[in-house]
């Protein structure tokens, strides 16, 4: 068999295949299900020594360390990526010396380069983990192995450049054993990914080592560390920090390497370019840590669901952050101070939420800001045009969740093309700028749409949905200025009874939807316009029952040439 290459869209397919081990030439086995039954036994794998990948799954089912020998995957020296998995709901009761054995019979080849080991029930790593073997090992995905209680000396491994450790619930300390017993530690490592270690407590490390660890590393993501308090510091070469669920006391600081004082500038500054912290619940200050210092690179910051954390009105603020392009500060009440004592001047991207008392006369400097969302701030009763005044650059908003906004005024936002009101159910008071240049109008479950609907020639689409309050549609003259429009939804108003009476003048609608609105008995008198390509009524059941053929209103839609359950 001189076949080298299977392909098929389902990997189990490839799995059923009976005696595959026939096909020598083979380079890549997207899986092979290890059965205790003739020709899907692992010794099916012995003679195929081109294989360049492979995915070996069910290996709960090889019984001892020598029939894992048997398949011989120290001898395949073109082996590149090799995926080792037992089943995650095995129905046997998994044995931990049996399946340490079996892990420690399944050594690769030394020129491996990925590796990934899957739910092995073992209590230790193999050997060949933890003896530098796999010396030109460059990616390590460790997953559920749940007993193991210590991690190998990665750090020893002189070009991996990707390592990521999830569901080891019983490893308590990241030590010194880690790092290995280069002076050099993790040389080449650019992304390390910690997620989902329920006993983490500790990250051991010595002050007079830290310039040596990490110098490669560019990218550090922790999920689901409850337990772990302190990070060791940071590299000046990490450009993206994700924390969440962690339960880290003070942000990680930076290196001695990349600290730079306000007064003396470093030759090494911190390259960090993106900051996403969340749900970290012992988290109290940012005075600490990384944001105390000026982070030149830094373009995207996040802090999210963090309740305690707090920042007083005498700190800084993050005004320093000059190159700052997109922030995000939600559901964090006790770091308004953050916001309150100015922002950035470049911000391009602002998200803010889940707070009682956000000043948003903060607003007034971001003359480049692009999108703005603001949302769950229950104390908001007016947005003025005072506070907008300077958004000239503006062109997407989204207001959503503050449920006493009562008054919105736009007409400062000259550029706005995209905009969103959503729960906010008082909104009574609304206006846009005379000239608009909104494109993409939302409405959901507001008081009135009235004065949102003004000016608006250069719509394309109109979303309008679950407003108890819409019966009719009061400013038809309006609504024949929306000569561009082209997509109208009108969804879940369940008193709506009339629809806009000169819906036959938007001479550019292709597309209306007609949702949930059980009211509406029939059709605008005047018919509807003739560029109409698509009409979607449901939940309208006596206007879908008059919409049939040969129904009473079926002449006003017979010209539409797609009509969806009318």
């Amino acid at each position: 068999f001189k076949l080298r290459h299977l392909k098929v869209q389902d990997d189990e397919l490839v799995s059923t295949i009976s005696n595959i081990g026939k096909l020598v030439n083979l380079q890549e086995l997207v899986k092979f299900n290890v059965h205790d039954k003739d020709g899907h036994r692992i010794t099916e794998l012995k003679n195929m020594t081109v294989l360049q990948k492979i995915h070996i799954s069910k290996l709960e089912s090889i019984h001892s360390k020598e029939e894992a020998q048997e398949s011989k995957l120290n001898n395949k020296k073109f082996l590149r990526i090799l995926t080792l998995e037992w089943s995650y709901n095995r129905g046997t009761i998994a044995t931990e010396v049996l399946e340490m054995e079996v892990l420690e019979g399944l050594q690769p080849h030394q020129n491996l380069s990925e590796l990934k080991i899957w739910d092995n029930a073992g209590s230790r790593p193999p050997s060949w983990l933890t003896n530098h073997t796999l010396s030109n090992i460059e990616a390590i995905s460790i997953g559920n192995c749940k007993n193991w209680e210590e991690l190998p000396p990665f750090g020893d491994l002189q070009f991996l450049r990707f390592l990521e450790l999830s569901g080891m619930n019983n490893v308590k300390q990241v030590s010194h054993h880690f790092y290995g017993g280069n002076q050099k530690r993790f040389p080449s490592l650019i992304e390390l990914r910690l997620i989902d270690m329920p006993e983490l407590r500790e990250w051991l490390w010595l002050n007079k080592d830290e310039d040596n660890l990490f110098p490669c590393l560019q990218e550090l993501l922790l999920v689901s560390c409850p337990k772990l308090e302190r990070l060791p510091p940071l590299p000046p070469t990490l450009a993206r920090l994700w924390m969440r669920k962690t339960g880290l006391k003070i942000v990680p600081d930076l290196s001695t390497y990349c600290q730079i004082d306000r007064n003396k500038n470093s030759s090494t500054p911190s390259l960090l370019s993106t900051i996403n912290i969340s749900e970290c619940p012992n988290l109290a200050s940012l005075k600490d840590g990384l944001l105390r210092h000026q982070l030149i690179y830094l373009e995207t910051l996040s802090i999210t669901n963090c309740a305690e954390l707090t920042i007083s009105h005498e700190d800084d603020g993050i005004p320093a952050l000059a190159t700052l392009k997109t922030l995000t500060i939600d559901n964090c009440p006790k770091l308004t101070a953050l916001i309150d004592n100015g922002l950035p001047p470049r911000l391009a991207h602002l998200k803010l939420g889940g707070s009682p008392s956000f000043k948003f006369n903060c607003l007034q400097n971001l003359t480049s800001l692009y999108s703005l969302s603001i949302s769950d701030c229950p104390c908001i009763a007016s947005l003025s045009e005072e506070s907008l005044c300077n958004l000239i650059a503006l062109e997407e908003l989204l207001i959503s969740s503050c449920k006493e906004l009562r008054s919105l005024h736009l007409g400062a936002l000259i550029s706005l093309k995209r905009l969103t009101v959503e729960n906010c159910p008082l909104l009574e008071h609304s206006s846009l700028p005379r000239s608009s240049s909104l494109e993409y109008l939302e409405l959901n479950n507001v008081l009135t749409v009235s004065g949102l609907l003004q000016n608006l020639t250069s719509l394309l689409s109109l979303r309008i949905q679950n407003c108890p309050q819409l019966t009719s549609f009061a400013e038809e003259e309006e609504l024949e200025k929306l000569i561009l429009l082209q997509s109208l939804h009108i969804l879940d108003c369940y008193n709506l009874l009339f629809l806009p009476t000169k819906l036959h003048r938007l001479k550019s609608l292709e597309r209306m939807y007609l949702q949930n609105c059980p009211r509406v008995h029939s059709l605008p008198e005047s018919g509807l316009p003739g560029s109409l390509k698509l009409i979607d009524i449901r939940g309208c059941p006596i206007l879908e029952g008059h919409c049939r053929k040969g129904g009473q209103e079926w002449h006003k839609i017979a010209h539409i040439s797609n009509t969806h359950n009318a």
